[in-house]
């Protein structure tokens, strides 16, 4: 299951970037702008039941420096075995923990593209199910980073 979630979000993000499915860019949608990607979110960001330790963020780095993006992964932790280990992945966390310090992490970093892998802890713990997806919304994360790319799955 964590391959499809993996997938699924490297694809949302390359899509946003102007990446093709072939992994090229065109070059209408080429750019310059160094990207400053935060991967924000649970032991799924962290890395954790990864071979490497690095998780979607290794493909995704993979696939994003492949493609030519001055690139950059923003974060107060390091975790895996990637070139750029920087990440916002909190081991065990719930979607309230994530956003009580996503703010801080957001202004201090500036990130241009924010993943989110949230809520597997929620719901797997069964800690309040039914505003989930209130408690998600809710995330600052497109008012301290507004215009951003972001991508969760």
């Amino acid at each position: 299951m964590r391959n499809s979630w993996t997938l699924s979000l490297i694809t949302l993000v390359t899509a946003a970037l102007g990446v093709t499915a072939t992994g090229t860019t065109p070059a209408s949608a080429a750019s310059t702008t160094p990207l400053r990607v935060m991967p924000l979110g649970d032991s799924i960001t962290w890395g954790v039941g990864s071979s490497t330790g690095n998780g979607y963020r290794g493909p995704l780095w993979d696939r994003l420096a492949a493609d030519g993006h001055p690139l950059d992964f923003v974060g107060t932790l390091r975790g895996g075995s990637m070139p750029d280990r920087d990440n916002e992945g909190h081991s065990g966390f719930r979607i309230d923990q994530i956003a009580s310090l996503a703010d801080a992490s957001l202004t201090r970093y500036r990130p241009n593209v924010v993943t989110l892998e949230i809520g597997t802890n929620d719901l797997n713990g069964n800690y309040q199910p039914s505003t989930a997806s209130a408690r998600l919304k809710s995330l600052r994360v497109f008012r301290v980073a507004p215009g951003r790319v972001t991508a969760g799955s």
